[in-house]
């Protein structure tokens, strides 16, 4: 379950990173929902919902962007130091 949960959260950054080009994206960022395929079977989670007899809260994934471009990502009470640049 940690393999695929990892890889639906390395998902969700790289989709909230799309949408961060276009506006200043210093700031807190929290789970709102996410969405896969796999199989021919698409779902759809959003914040609050159960997921695998689990509820996803929004403190689920929280995503912090400094204006020094440093930030942190927190998921299920582990934590990462992390490092960012707004190209464009």
């Amino acid at each position: 379950m940690k393999k695929f949960l990892s890889s639906i959260l390395i998902l969700t950054l790289a989709v909230c990173c799309l949408f961060m080009v276009a506006c200043s994206p210093t700031g807190t960022y929290k789970f709102y929902s996410m969405s896969y395929a796999e199989n021919g079977l698409t779902m759809e989670i959003k914040s609050g919902e159960k997921f695998m007899g689990v509820t996803i809260t929004e403190d689920f994934m929280v995503l912090q962007l400094n204006d020094d471009g440093s930030g942190e990502v927190s998921t299920q009470g582990e934590t990462a130091e992390i490092t960012w640049v707004k190209e464009g």
